[in-house]
């Protein structure tokens, strides 16, 4: 399942979109620096090593942070590297025959 929600606020409504979704342990997948601009954010932690065009090391990390954090959801915030890692790390996940996580 893909819940997409953009624009101004759209971070304040994370909360209420998990609850909506029944996701417990959601993990933020974000660069550095959009990492550095958020705080307060209803997550189990936030991979901040998003790179463009979606490196196999970095979707590697994902997916061990997925298994070592037990994520139950991917929030990627950003473009598309943010979207693209995220949906990687699924598919790896499927690839392996482990239960993916919500993005």
């Amino acid at each position: 399942m893909r819940t997409y929600r953009f624009g101004t606020g759209t971070l304040a409504e994370l909360a209420a979109v998990c609850d909506e979704l029944g996701v417990e342990r959601p993990l933020l997948v974000t660069t550095a620096r959009a990492a550095a601009g958020v705080q307060g954010l209803p997550v189990v932690s936030i991979y901040e090593g998003v790179r463009p065009h979606v490196p196999v090391e970095t979707v590697g990390e994902v997916v061990d942070t997925v298994g070592r954090l037990e994520v139950d959801a991917l929030v990627a915030l950003g473009g598309g590297s943010a979207i693209d890692t995220s949906k990687a790390a699924v598919g790896a996940l499927v690839e392996a025959g482990t239960s993916p996580p919500l993005v």
